[in-house]
This record gives structure tokens, sequence and C-alpha cells, in this order.
């Protein structure tokens, strides 16, 4: 639970993700989730579901969002040039 308490979450279910490391118990939250260019939002995704591992040792760690976001943008990641570049399909 230290990912939903330290950013005071609330528990919607809890569940099993499969991940790199094996099946994990997760905990499936609702949050406001927005993408920011700076501080100015691009993108507002309001009441969205995100899994939340329970095991602070877990792989994969925590990306907050990361399945809405990746499935409503192509993500480009340029190392080199410190650029992250978001494209709606």
């Amino acid at each position: 639970m230290w990912i939903s308490e330290s950013l005071n979450l609330t528990a919607e279910k809890t569940s099993t993700a499969i991940g790199a490391g094996g099946t994990l118990p997760i905990q499936i939250c609702c949050v406001d989730l927005q993408l920011l260019k700076g501080m100015r939002p691009v993108c507002s995704m309001p009441a969205a579901y995100v899994m939340v591992p329970l095991n602070q040792d877990a792989i994969p760690y925590a990306v907050l969002g990361r399945d809405l976001l990746f499935n409503q943008y192509k993500i480009t990641f340029e190392e080199r040039k410190l650029k992250t570049v978001l494209r709606s399909y």
C-alpha cells in the first residue's frame, strides 16, 4: 500500500496482475490524471483507473496511468535529445 498511501489514494478493489516479475497483488484506484508540458496541462483524464502494486519491491514498478497514456498516444522517446514526443492516434 506504499504508493496508494503516499498519494492518498483509495482502492476501488484489489486484484492480481502479471508483470515481468510474475504475478503480483495490486489495488485498482481511481485518479484524475493530467499530462503537463512544463506547467501547462495538455491532456486530462478524469476518473482514470490505475493499477498500483501492493508490494513495494514488485517489478514492474508502478507507472500510474501508463496504460491509459500508451493506448491514446504514440510515444517516442528521444533519449539523446532528452525529448519525449506524444502523438494522438
